[in-house]
Parts: structure tokens; sequence; C-alpha cells
């Protein structure tokens, strides 16, 4: 048996023994033993146990050693006690139920016989004295409690085995390791919605199954995995059992939407528990330890209600440009404006509308559009401010051409017919150039909406029309170039007729208004360049408003001068054709009378 159910026994012996001499059966169950030693306090409560000590031969050491609770021991006692002396007959029997106890088996040997084998054995003369085998010492006031209970295991360090009837520490389950995929942290902005995810792997490197379980974790962040049982385990609804040698990889969601900007580190504890072969056992756990770098609040630097400038301005420009050319082809028939050609006139305002119209996909950013329909955009901007300023050059260019072509020949007394023709080609050349360098820009390197963090801001960000490569801007440098070199050819025959005679003050006008142009490309352009790309609102604004400025001041430079004189000689020949109807009918008259008097 087991020292446990050997405790049992001797305890009761001693326990329940009324020490008396008279011959009763509570005086008889103090057991006389041989091999052991049994010290006991007598003046102890029965109830508790009054056993205090016990002992057993170990021959190998020659020497009474306390016994041991799950040691197993040989040992011999009569028939009696094994089938009739209750209750040790039970104690001796059918209670030997732990691993490694065998039950007793009788064997025909009486105990004469074996005192009679004893002493034959003997060399000398058998002393019948004390030998302290049974003590009662009275000063030892705590009993000898070796039975235990599942109540009594140091919960996390001892678990209970029913079959032993004892707590056994618990073994070392520190073997379980955690391994990050990435090492640095965890970046997002402060205020951020979406998602980052940062995956971390959770080896058993024990030689048994272990149960994990979520113990803390901060709320910003969550976890999830590729089932449902991992899922619920993130949740904290159900413990992970890990096999030995088994993975868990778990993906964390760090939500940024509640953090102030700075560092922030936390820390996931993850439980770690016995899975079943040591019920109640646990580890030191897993410490996942992780760093979030919490940008402040992204800025798009988008343009906002701004655009509702930009798109008005379009609308101003185009109703202006369109409302010219109507009035244009209604009052063709004016002198002044058959002198102006309707056909300058019509394509000017079309040069114009064109351009006007560009302020509407320059208002078109990321965010009312998506990344696509933005690129869109940027092409679509190049596209009709270089065609429609190009037409709007070529058409000064022309008009200006002519007059001087005609003062020229005029000056030298030669009459000349220059023809609509004549001037088309210099519009058609450069309409042609730009045609062919933003249709090559179109395939070869178009302009895309792109996004770039400020320097040392990572969360501060801005959008912007750019190339992807060099031969995109060296198309977009050129383009600029032949615009450039039209506009001051344009303005080289501007400064040649400033001196025409007074019909010919159009050229003049026209003139003024390329001066105006070049005055405005002289400071906006290099006022583009200068300022900081970053403050996309302010940029916006400037070219918003060069754009509508150069188109305006064209328009009116032409047109108003125009429509006020076309108005003015309307109303003279109004009242003149009124005043020739009046003397024409007042000479009647006259004649009238006085050819009825001389009749």
């Amino acid at each position: 048996m087991t020292g446990l159910n050997l405790w049992k026994m001797t305890n009761y012996s001693v326990s329940s023994s009324s020490f008396s001499y008279a011959n009763t059966v509570e005086g008889g169950n103090l057991q006389q033993v041989s091999g052991l030693k049994v010290t006991y306090n007598t003046e102890l409560d029965a109830s508790t146990g009054k056993l205090v000590k016990l002992e057993v031969w170990n021959a190998t050491q020659n020497a009474y050693v306390p016994v041991e609770r799950l040691q197993v021991y040989k040992f011999a006692t009569n028939s009696y006690n094994c089938c009739c002396n209750a209750p040790f007959n039970a104690m001796a029997t059918s209670n030997l139920n732990i691993p490694g106890e065998v039950p007793g088996r009788t064997l025909p040997y009486l105990e004469q016989e074996a005192v009679a084998d004893f002493l034959s054995q003997l060399n000398g003369t058998y002393s019948g004295e004390l030998q302290g085998r049974l003590t009662n010492d009275t000063t030892a006031l705590a009993n000898l409690d070796l039975s235990q209970s599942q109540e009594d295991c140091l919960e996390g360090l001892q678990y209970w085995s029913s079959a032993y009837q004892t707590c056994f520490n618990c073994p070392n389950i520190d073997n379980i390791v955690s391994v990050w995929e990435r090492n640095e942290p965890l970046t997002g902005a402060s205020g951020q919605m979406d998602d980052l995810i940062l995956r971390a792997s959770i080896i058993n490197e024990e030689d048994f199954g272990v149960a994990l379980s979520v113990e803390s974790m901060p709320s910003f962040l969550s976890c999830s995995g590729q089932n449902d049982e991992v899922s619920r385990f993130c949740q904290g609804i159900d413990a992970f059992r890990l096999q030995a040698g088994g993975q868990l990889n778990l993906d964390f969601a760090a939500s940024f939407e509640d953090l102030q900007a700075g560092i922030v580190q936390a820390v996931v504890v993850i439980g770690v528990a016995d899975s079943g072969n040591f019920p109640g056992c646990r580890g030191n756990g897993v410490n996942l330890d992780i760093e979030l770098q919490v940008l402040p609040t992204e800025e798009l630097n988008q343009l906002g209600n701004i655009r509702i400038v930009g798109f008005c301005l379009a609308a101003l420009i185009s109703f202006s440009a369109m409302g010219f050319a109507c009035w244009c082809l209604i009052h063709r028939q004016n002198q002044s404006v058959k002198l102006m050609q309707p056909l300058f006139l019509v394509t000017l305002c079309v040069g114009i509308l064109a351009g006007g119209l560009s302020l509407i996909p320059m208002s078109i950013d990321d965010e009312i559009a998506s990344e696509e329909s933005a690129d869109i955009a940027c092409m679509a901007f190049v596209w009709l401010i270089s065609l429609g300023f190009s037409i709007a050059f070529a058409a000064l260019y022309a008009k200006l051409k002519r007059v001087n072509t005609i003062v020229s020949n005029a000056a030298n007394f030669r009459r000349i017919q220059v023809k609509e023709r004549d001037v088309l080609a210099p519009m058609a050349l450069l309409f042609l150039a730009n045609f062919i360098v933003l249709l090559t820009s179109s395939f070869v390197d178009p302009l895309r909406y792109e996004r770039d963090s400020i320097a040392g801001q990572p969360w501060n960000t801005y959008g912007s029309c750019r190339n992807s490569g060099t031969d995109g801007e060296v198309l977009m440098w050129l383009l600029f170039a032949i615009n450039a070199i039209a506009l001051a050819t344009a303005c080289w025959e501007a400064y040649k007729a400033r001196n025409v005679s007074k019909e010919l003050s159009e050229a003049s006008r026209i003139g003024m208004a390329i001066f105006s142009w070049m005055q405005i490309g002289l400071i906006g352009f290099p006022v583009i360049l200068l300022l900081d790309k970053t403050n996309t609102i302010i940029v916006y604004f400037i070219k918003i408003c060069l754009v509508f400025f150069s188109s305006m001041s064209l328009l009116l430079w032409v047109f108003v001068p125009l429509v006020w004189k076309g108005e003015e000689a309307e109303s003279l020949n109004t009242r003149s054709t009124r005043h020739g109807m009046s003397s024409r009918i007042n000479h009647s008259g006259a004649i009238s009378r006085i050819s009825a008097e001389a009749y």
C-alpha cells in the first residue's frame, strides 16, 4: 500500500484506541507494529487525529525515515485484520485503488509459526524490552495529516489527481512563444477609421497540449482568425486548445479612431493553461507587446468648398463667351462687326469658351471623384486650356497679321487683298502643334493625380497632377514653349499695329488684350512656381484667377467697345432714317402746296 493508506490505518489505530488496560474493542484497535515508528499524542482530539509522526524502516539507509504519501510499501498483517476486523479489513483490501497498490493475499502461515521462525533466526536471546515503536508524545501539538483534497491544491501551481488523491506540482508551461510577422511599429493617423493588420503566431513548444485564452486586450485592438474557433477565442468566448508543437495565427487590427497622437504601447495578455493533462495548471502566459505610432489626424489638403468658386467662374466665362458669340452672329451685318469679321470674333469666343471650361476639371480632385476620374480630369484640363488658348492666340495673331499686312501695303500705295485663308495657316499650324503634343503626351506619359506626403509629416498629404516620368515633363514644357512663342509673336504683331488709323482701331484693342495676357503670364506663372505646392487651396485659387482674368480681359477688351460702338451706330442709323423720312414727307407737302397754288 501507499504511505497515504498506511497513514490512514495507523491514524485510525491510535485515534480510536482507548489506551486502557481493559480488554475492550476500542482498546484492541491499537495495532502493534514492526518496522514502523508511531508517535501520537493521546491528549489530542480524536476527531482531528492523534497521530503526530509516522516513520518506516529503510534498510538501505539503516534508519527510520518519514513515510511518503505515494511511496508503495509492502506490509503484512494477520488474516483477521484483512477479513473481519473493521475497518482495517476495508483499508487493507478494497480501498487500495491508488496506482501501484496491490491488495494482499492470505497465506497458510500461522502467527505462531512466524514468531518461531523469527526466534530461530536470532543468534542470541530475544530481549522483550520496549523498543519505542509506539510512543506517546504529549508535547507534540500538531497532528500528522497526509490526506489531501482538490481544495488543498494551490491554484495555478498544483493540480489534483483523483487517481492518486494527491495535489501534484504543475509542470513548467512556459515554453509557449510568440513570433511577430514584423517588428516595426504600426503606424496610423489619429481618428483613422481604417484598420491596420498585424499578424502574430503563438507556438506551443511543450510536449503536451495547452489551452489559450485572451485575458486582456486594449479596446483599440481586435483579433481575428481563419475559422470560427479562433474567432470565438478572440472574443473571449472559448479557450483555444493548442496541441504540442501546434501554431496559432492571429491577425490583430488596430483602430486609431480614439487615440491621441504619439507613441502608444499596448500589451495583449494570452493566458496559458493545461488543456486536460494537468487540470488547473497555468503557465506564465504570453504577452504580445504592440507599439503603435499614432500620427496626427490625416490631412488630405483637398479643395473643399472653394471648388464652387471655380465652377462659378467657369460658368461666367462660358456664358460671356457664348453671349458675345451670339451677339456677333445676330449683328453680323453691323459695320463694326463686319470690320472686325464675325469669323474672327466667333473663333475667339470658341477659344475662350474652351479655356474657361478648363476650370471644371481643374476643380476636380479625389474628394469628389475616384482616382481614375481624377486622372482623366488632369489631362482634360491640359487639353482644354492648351487648345482653347491656342485657338484664341491664333485668332488674335491672324487678325493682327491681316491688319498689319493691309496697312503696310497701303503705306506703299499697293493694293492687296488679304483673304481669310491667308491667315488661317498660322492658326491651323499652332492648333496642330498643340494637338500633336497633347496626343503624344496622352499616350506616352499622361498626367495622373497622385498624392505625396509633406516631408517629415506622413499624415499630411496633398494631391497634384504630374507625369510619371521625364518624357511627360519634356512634352509639357514643349507645350508651354509653343504657346509662349505664339503669345510673344502675337505681342509683336500688336506692337506693329499700335499706330493704325482710327478705322482700324480694333487692332489697338486686340493689342491691349494681348499685352494684358502677357502681363498676367509674366506675373502669374512665376508666382505659381514659387508657391508652396502643399497649400493646394492657394495654388488652386491663383490658377483659377489667372484663367479667369486672362479670359475675361480678352473678352472685355474686344467685345465691350464693339458692342458699345455697334449699339451707338444702330442708334445713329435709326435717327438718320427717321430724319430722312421726315424730310421727304415735308418736301412732298411743299411741292403739293406750290403746285396747288400754281394751279
